[in-house]
């Protein structure tokens, strides 16, 4: 592994401190200033504000657990959990309510042991990796509970826009794809030529700032002590890397949602629902993986993808949550096509012939 100075090391425990140190220097940092929601996008239905959980859903989770699963920084197997269930479930379901009740969270569940996962490129540089969240199991027990009570409210007040395929039931990366290709092949049987435009958040699980997070969850009528148990659930982690049986110090997590939680993937969802509203073309996205499009007849086909590409820009200064650059690329589809050029953050994107 490469250091920050630029040395070669292959000690465990060296390699595990330069790691977290690099995965430490994601994250974000908010201001006291928090960003104004538009009144016209604010839910004012039914809330979700609290949660109440019985007996025997605890028991059925512990019985579903993977007894072969890791265990977190806590120490406790899921083994043990599963094989001890018609002991523990009363105990853990107290703990539960109490939890909900007074939004506190022990701080064995705040913390997470990170295992470095490589993406591709270089493996000798840190941030080629990805940093998956060993948690608490009974942390995730809870979190999976509300989970679900989430799920049902977004789901049953349609509060997710219809252009995201990811995390979502019946939703996949294929719909996401078979969705976007019959407009594309639409298009172009139809004589005409589309402009698609592919996009990347940078580091985007592991930016998200909390406050931020927090004032959509309220804007979706989420509140009350769910809202501030999200909010505990998310302020003083810290993480740690572990490469076999070396271990780093602990670090503070100061944005971001854990890679590897339960709640994660749907709090990352509710954070980038916004992205594509108010677009004047069209939208498909798979969690952050996202592209806009347009069918393209004339120059002003154009200007108004244009348009939405500010509009993005703007979205991205607002809450916090960078486009990689380099990654966002363009793509023209379809026979006498008129090439144009698009931009984000002031710099063009460069153009592809694949996705």
């Amino acid at each position: 592994m490469r250091t920050s100075t630029g040395e070669v090391t292959e000690d465990d425990g060296s390699i595990a401190q330069e790691m977290n140190t690099a995965f430490n220097g994601v994250y974000v940092r908010e201001d006291s200033t928090q960003p104004t929601i538009n009144p016209d996008a604010i839910y004012h239905g039914p809330k979700l504000q609290e949660i109440v959980t019985t007996g025997e859903g605890v028991k059925k989770k512990l019985k579903k657990l993977d007894g072969r699963k890791a265990t977190g920084p806590d120490g406790v197997s899921p083994l043990i959990l599963k094989e001890c269930t018609d002991v523990l479930f009363k105990p853990i379901t107290d703990i539960f309510l109490t939890s909900l009740e007074t939004g506190s969270i022990p701080s064995d569940w705040r913390r997470a042991n990170i295992t470095p996962i490589h993406k591709k490129n270089n493996k000798m540089e840190p941030l080629n990796y990805r940093p998956v969240s060993l948690t608490s199991v009974v942390s995730k027990l809870l979190e999976s509970i509300i989970r679900e009570e989430l799920v049902g409210h977004l789901t049953e007040n349609s509060l997710i826009v219809d252009e995201q395929h990811g995390f979502r039931s019946k939703r996949s990366c294929l719909t996401n794809m078979l969705y976007y290709l019959d407009d594309l092949v639409n298009a172009v049987n139809a004589g005409s030529c589309v402009h698609v435009n592919y996009l990347d958040c940078e580091k985007a699980l592991d930016r998200i700032p909390h406050q931020r997070l927090l004032t959509k969850l309220k804007a979706i009528g989420i509140d009350g002590r769910i809202l501030e148990w999200i909010g505990n659930f998310l302020s003083e982690r810290y993480h740690r890397v572990k490469i076999r049986n070396a271990t780093s110090d602990w670090l503070p997590v100061t944005s971001g949602v854990p890679q590897g939680s339960v709640l994660g993937p749907v709090l990352f969802l509710i954070y980038i629902n916004d992205l594509v509203k108010d677009l004047e073309s069209q939208a498909s996205l798979f969690a952050d993986d996202s592209k806009i499009y347009r069918k393209i007849e004339t120059g002003t086909d154009v200007e108004s993808l244009r348009r939405d590409m500010t509009r993005l820009d703007e979205w991205s200064r607002k809450w916090l949550l960078s486009f990689n650059t380099n990654k966002c690329k363009t793509m023209h589809i379809g026979h006498g096509n008129q090439q144009a050029d698009y931009h984000l953050d002031q710099r063009p994107l460069s153009k592809t012939s694949e996705e």
